[in-house]
């Protein structure tokens, strides 16, 4: 692997890292967010055709 691949690699995946558990520039982090939700919370769909917090976690979990 080119080390400018690497490198960005690392560069993507440190930021991943910061957005879910550390101090991103944003504010909180999903860790953060996640510890304040409570489980009628993560079931519930503002509209029919919106995700519920709970199948968005899901994606994420599946993308990590």
């Amino acid at each position: 692997m080119r080390t400018s691949s690497k490198k960005k690699i690392d560069e993507l995946v440190g930021q991943f890292n910061t957005i879910y558990a550390g101090t991103p520039w944003y504010g909180d982090s999903i860790t953060d967010i996640l510890d304040q939700v409570n489980e009628k919370m993560a079931y519930w769909q503002p509209t029919k055709n919106a995700h519920s917090i709970a199948q968005l976690v899901w994606h994420m979990t599946y993308w990590r």
